[in-house]
């Protein structure tokens, strides 16, 4: 079996609890969301960290661009590409996204998230 093949194995053979659990996370879904819906699954990672950056409102933000790109690229990326969703291209500051049904189907079944306002 190739790479890509261990890679989807993978994938197919996660938990339901596994996908949740992946999915539990505000940024990963972020992650997600961008990807699966850019033209070419393939972001640049630079744009990925400033669009997840925008998407908090400027007084609940709780990281530096510098942070989120450390947690991005130490501790989601890693965890996606794990599990065969994503490959992370140090070398060309990339990601790409490999369909997954099964993550798709319960992305697509979560509440769209709104920004939070305060009053």
């Amino acid at each position: 079996m190739n790479a890509e093949g261990k890679i989807r194995s993978m994938m197919s053979n996660d938990s339901l609890d596994t996908i949740l659990k992946l999915v539990a996370n505000r940024h990963r879904r972020q992650i997600l969301a961008y990807v699966r819906h850019s033209d070419t699954h393939t972001v640049r990672i630079d744009t990925l960290v400033e669009q997840l950056y925008q998407a908090e409102p400027s007084g609940d933000r709780q990281l530096t661009r510098t942070q989120l790109t450390m947690q991005l690229t130490h501790t989601h990326l890693p965890k996606l590409a794990g599990h065969g969703l994503i490959d992370h291209n140090h070398d060309q500051g990339t990601i790409t996204y490999h369909p997954d049904e099964r993550i798709e189907r319960v992305l697509d079944g979560l509440p769209i998230e709104l920004p939070q306002t305060h009053h």
